[in-house]
């Protein structure tokens, strides 16, 4: 499902739906009405591309998944806000020719009853040798 919705200064924004509708009480078991929130994902472009519409899809989700390890990382709250951070990212709407720059942020649109953390705590480094390894925090 796809519709345009009104946001910030009256501008429409093209919002897509991933998987079963949100408030479907028949698509939802006892289970995954208790532990399934909303994610709102959403692509924005800015000049010299900003005539594009913005996009935004929502989607299920069961647990989020927060990188503790992170630079400027010491909380929870911390990790949270690091996980709705803008980023940087090449996205294709649609008319346009070819991929674009663009910022894509990702918000808790709905939360669940209960909300489920996932602690990233490992990190990856790459040496200059071609290997690398994990690390716990």
């Amino acid at each position: 499902d796809e519709w345009a919705q009104v946001g910030r200064k009256n501008k429409a924004t093209v919002t897509r739906q991933v998987g079963a509708p949100a408030d479907d009480a028949s698509c939802r078991s006892p289970v995954s009405a208790i532990f399934t929130g909303l994610l709102k994902s959403t692509v924005r472009f800015s000049a010299p591309h900003a005539h594009y519409k913005p996009s935004a899809t929502i989607e299920g989700f069961n647990m989020l998944h927060l990188d503790i390890a992170a630079e400027g990382v010491s909380s929870l709250e911390e990790a949270l806000r690091h996980h709705s951070l803008p980023e940087n990212i090449e996205y294709k709407p649609d008319g346009a020719a070819c991929m674009l720059p663009a910022k894509k942020d990702v918000r808790l649109y709905r939360l669940p009853e209960v909300l489920v953390l996932h602690l990233k705590r490992f990190t990856y480094t790459y040496t200059a040798a071609g290997g690398g390894g994990y690390s716990k925090l």
